[in-house]
């Protein structure tokens, strides 16, 4: 690169000139000494190759060559040369494009060199550290910008000076100076570095923390030419690096004060941060669970699970959410709730994941608990069998709650029998139901369901010891095959019924090494009280089914007891009646005491057949037939037949001539309208008019009784129809005695898909309504006219 003040004009006026001074010259000289051509003119090539380059040095050359063969060689002023001219001017021309091209090289590496240290010069000034360069004295030779402003020197000033006057540093500890790394470059030959807590003492005295390096300048032979010192002030990276630190301090703490186990890991998923939670909870180190070592942690049958879904997160960036058990020091596994998300960078890249994992053992066992609580209520409330049941609740107990679950009750001689056992295994049920009937369960033992039955409370046993089974063995062939089981842990529970403890419920863990604590028992305690409920009713409803076969024997014997003499004496009652209406045999006394005598047989014949109508509704056992019959010509007749026996101004009739045909059975209808109009008679004052009337109600047959006797009570209403129905004052003892008989009716009408409604107003009388769905179709058959005559 040619200097910056120089240009092609300037460099080729040089040559010219120089070359006219050396023409000139030689005249001068030749004249004096005598034939002088070449030397001064070779000088003036050679200068301007020098100064210009090859450009200038060739123009130098093609106007000496040209001065010299027209003006210097014989003949002068003519270019006719001679052999011996031209040897000479060729040998010149020669000689000066050597030089040019010698001086054109030396020219060039000049330039190379001039270029390259401006170069080095531009990039040490213009790097982001301080730079300071001295020569093998040590002193300065160069500093860039950020020295200057470092140290407080500038380039001028600094230049020639000792390093250590321009670069004076002390330890920020002692204060005290310490070494220069560039004394020990210059002694040893090696790259030195500053100790840490350096301090830059600046020419105005201000303390500046650095660090720096030094390493040395060789030249061609390998020997130290000087050296470079790079530092830089670390200030402000200090106050980065603290409050960096500062920040991890407190993320830090804010995960160890979290309940949860924190931990962070690389893109590529590798746990590489735990916080003291994990540490404290699972008991393991850091060497042992940092990368993929968790998986120790976890529970065998989670493991598979829990990677599977890890490595899918970590491939496709998804969160990743999954409940696993994790092992706690103590050995006992407890369910987590894990979670994670990715950090992204600006580049949309992960760099890095952070994981949290929640103990919700508590909450998750809660659930359990309460869907199996659920799960045994229905099992139990399944059937009224409590051997079955026990069957059942055992069956479901294994393997939710225990491994080996069994059920023992008293029997009616005080014996402990096995109700039931259950195993995962049937073939170990069946193994240990042969034990038990091998070595039975002796009442007197201190433990166990002997004295749950005796205290009435529960007994756990967290940890079951070879102590306790040599306590409740009875030889040492079966001690052998209990320690052979592998008891671990087991509670009994007292089956109570109304007080008394009539069964003990045992729950045994093995080989799942479960650990019972207080809130197994809680919900052991829980099952054993639904499984005593349970066989209470089971209980209860055998006490009732017998009380109803005793109840329906004795009724079924006391009706044929009594509707023998009834029938007997209604017919006897009915031929005398008739008899004297025909001849007028009896007198009016007589006539009205055969009515009254028929009329209680009736009554009384019916209240029999009503309690066996009681007795199969509650046994389920009432059954219809299924026929077509007018329900208006049911009325109608049982109308027409109640006015022979009393006033027939007391008892009327109002209904369609439109048939109401309805399905049905005849007699048990009869049955119900006869029971009404009964009631409406009996309960009507002397003179009183009951009227019954049969209509049509969109797709329903209706039969009304309305009567204007003394009414029903409002509060007896709600109890009308039930066969519960006992009258709570005196002034409701008067329809007391229609409940049964009502209670019947509304089962009667609902077996045909019916209803039966009462609207009563105390001393303004009652209206019964009766209505039965229509029979499509069979409205106009006349077998249901002829049937209801």
């Amino acid at each position: 690169m040619r200097h910056a003040l120089r240009s092609p004009v300037r460099e080729y006026g040089v040559a010219l000139c120089a070359v006219l001074a050396a023409l000139l010259l030689t005249l001068v000289v030749r004249a004096t000494l005598g034939p002088i051509y070449f030397p001064l003119l070779l000088a003036a090539v050679m200068f301007s190759a020098w100064y210009g380059g090859l450009g200038p040095g060739l123009l130098a050359t093609a106007l000496a060559t040209l001065a010299s063969g027209y003006i210097l060689l014989p003949p002068s002023y003519s270019l006719n040369l001679n052999r011996e001219a031209l040897v000479q001017l060729a040998t010149f021309v020669l000689a000066a494009l050597f030089i040019s091209s010698v001086s054109e090289a030396g020219h060039r590496a000049q330039a190379a060199l001039r270029d390259q240290g401006e170069r080095l010069r531009v990039t040490l000034a213009s790097i982001g550290d301080a730079v300071i360069v001295s020569d093998a004295a040590g002193g300065v030779t160069f500093m860039n910008q950020i020295a200057e402003d470092l140290t407080g020197w500038g380039q001028a000033d600094a230049h020639g000076r000792p390093l250590d006057q321009v670069f004076r540093i002390i330890s920020e500890q002692e204060h005290r100076p310490v070494e220069s790394p560039v004394a020990r470059v210059l002694r040893e030959g090696v790259v030195a570095g500053l100790a840490n807590h350096t301090l830059l003492i600046s020419r105005g005295g201000e303390e500046i923390p650095i660090d720096d390096s030094a390493a040395p300048i060789r030249d061609e032979q390998g020997q130290v030419a000087g050296v470079v010192l790079v530092f830089r002030a670390i200030a402000e990276r200090r106050r980065a690096e603290e409050a960096l630190r500062a920040s991890e301090q407190r993320a830090r703490a804010l995960a160890d004060a979290m309940p949860q186990a924190v931990w962070t890991a690389r893109p590529t998923g590798e746990i590489d941060h735990y916080n003291q939670r994990w540490y404290d909870y699972t008991g393991a180190t850091p060497e042992q669970t940092m990368g993929w070592g968790w998986q120790a942690a976890l529970h065998p049958d989670d493991v598979q699970r829990c990677v599977d879904g890890w490595a899918e997160s970590v491939r496709t960036g998804a969160p990743y959410e999954i409940e696993y058990r994790w092992r706690r020091a103590d050995g006992t596994y407890r369910w987590h709730l894990g979670r994670a998300l990715p950090v992204r960078g600006g580049d949309g890249r992960i760099v890095f994941w952070v994981g949290t994992g929640t103990d919700i053992d508590d909450q998750r066992r809660a659930a359990d608990q309460q869907r199996f609580l659920v799960s045994a209520g229905t099992l139990l409330a399944g059937t009224l069998d409590y051997t079955t049941t026990m069957e059942r609740m055992a069956q479901l107990a294994v393997p939710a709650v225990a491994d080996w679950c069994t059920v023992d009750m008293l029997d009616e001689q005080g014996v402990l029998q096995l109700l039931a056992i259950s195993h995962v295994d049937p073939d170990k049920a069946r193994w240990a139901r042969e034990l038990r009937e091998r070595y039975p369960i002796d009442l007197a033992a201190p433990a166990g369901a002997p004295q749950v039955l005796r205290t009435g409370r529960p007994e756990i046993y967290p940890e079951i010891s070879d102590a306790l089974l040599e306590a409740v063995a009875h030889d040492a062939e079966e001690l052998r095959l209990l320690q052979a089981v592998g008891y671990r842990s087991a509670m009994v529970l007292p089956l109570q019924v109304r007080g008394r403890a009539i069964g003990a419920l045992t729950l045994v863990a093995t080989e799942s090494g479960r650990r019972y604590g207080p809130e197994d028992l809680a919900l052991a305690e829980e099952l054993a009280a639904r499984a005593a409920i349970a066989i209470d009713n089971a209980q209860l409803y055998r006490e009732a089914q017998e009380a109803i076969r005793a109840r329906d024997q004795f009724l079924s014997i006391a009706s044929h007891e009594l509707k023998t003499p009834l029938t007997s004496l209604m017919g006897y009652v009915d031929l005398l009646w008739r008899r004297a209406s025909r001849d007028g045999s009896l007198a009016e006394r007589d006539l009205r005491a055969l009515r009254i005598a028929g009329e209680q047989a009736g009554r009384l014949n019916r209240l029999v057949g009503a309690l066996l109508d009681l007795s199969r509704i509650e046994s389920g056992q009432l059954s219809i037939e299924r026929g077509a019959l007018d329900l208006g010509a049911l009325a109608r007749r049982l109308v027409e037949e109640g006015q022979q026996m009393i006033d027939q101004h007391a008892l009327a009739f109002d209904g369609t001539d439109e048939p109401l045909v309805v399905v049905g059975d005849e007699l048990r209808l009869e049955q119900v309208l006869q029971n009404l109009i009964q009631n409406a008679i009996k309960y009507s004052p002397s003179g009183g008019q009951v009227s019954v009337r049969a209509e049509r109600r969109d797709d329903t047959a209706c039969v009304s009784v309305r009567d204007h006797g003394i009414g029903i009570p409002a509060t007896a209403l709600p109890r009308l129809f039930s066969r519960f129905y006992r009258a709570p004052n005196a002034e409701e003892q008067q329809i007391s005695g229609m409940g049964i008989g009502l209670f019947v009716v509304k089962e009667i009408v609902h077996l045909h898909g019916g209803e039966i409604t009462v609207d009563s107003h105390e001393g303004h009388g009652s209206l019964f309504t009766v209505c039965l769905p229509l029979a499509s179709g069979l409205r106009d058959i006349p077998a249901a006219k002829e049937r209801s005559r």
